[in-house]
């Protein structure tokens, strides 16, 4: 395989791998498993060539009670919480199902992602849409070994014009609002991390000039 295709290929798998642990990061709480995975040395090198911090997540291992408490009081209440659903942060009216929720189901399900093996909630959660690029990232790693440029080429107009048209609409706005109201670092440095690398993979995927405008 020529060295240059070889090596988007590659990119291409660690920045699928980088989704999926964020996917996972923010579906349940982190627990013995979680922090097991994150030891991994493939996981732990990838994510640091990314630009986490994972020595700082680590540091929280032995909160775990701290660690669910943070996270059930952050994204699920009963009291006053932050939605992670894109249509909260970005419709007028902020509330569930509403224009966003049906636009984002209709794309990912076009695109072949099954909702449904993934997570039982509503599609525009952030862990669907952060699995579902996961997933078209690893799918156009394997069409670049298989030298499918074109194909490559179709998933990164995919992430591209999902990035552009949902995750980039609220992500900062979403992460933000984690780091004011979180009390552990491990979502202060979560977030802050989620907002730069998807913002910095847009650049990324740019470099293939691959309009998103259709």
């Amino acid at each position: 395989m020529d060295k240059t295709i070889q090596t988007t290929a590659e990119e291409a798998i660690r920045r699928s791998g980088a989704y999926s642990f964020l996917s996972l990061a923010y579906l349940d709480i982190p627990g013995e498993r979680f922090f097991k995975l994150l030891r991994f040395p493939e996981v732990k090198d990838n994510l640091d060539k990314l630009g986490l911090d994972t020595d700082s997540l680590l540091s929280e291992h032995n909160n775990l009670k701290a660690l669910e408490e943070e996270f059930t009081r952050l994204f699920i209440g009963p009291a006053h919480h932050l939605s992670p659903h894109e249509s909260v942060h970005t419709e007028f009216q902020g509330s569930h199902w509403g224009e966003v929720t049906s636009e984002v189901q209709r794309f990912i399900e076009l695109a072949g992602f099954d909702i449904g093996h993934h997570f039982p909630g509503m599609p525009d959660h952030i862990s669907v849409e952060l699995e579902f690029m996961g997933q078209m990232a690893q799918k156009e790693g394997l069409a670049w070994s298989e030298k499918n440029e074109s194909k490559a080429l179709d998933y990164i107009k995919i992430q591209s014009m999902f990035l552009d048209k949902h995750l980039l609409n609220w992500v900062d706005s979403f992460c933000d609002k984690v780091i004011e109201s979180c009390f552990l670092s491990f979502y202060r440095e979560l977030a802050k991390w989620t907002s730069s690398f998807l913002w910095a993979d847009r650049k990324n995927l740019s470099r293939h000039d691959v309009t998103t405008t259709n």
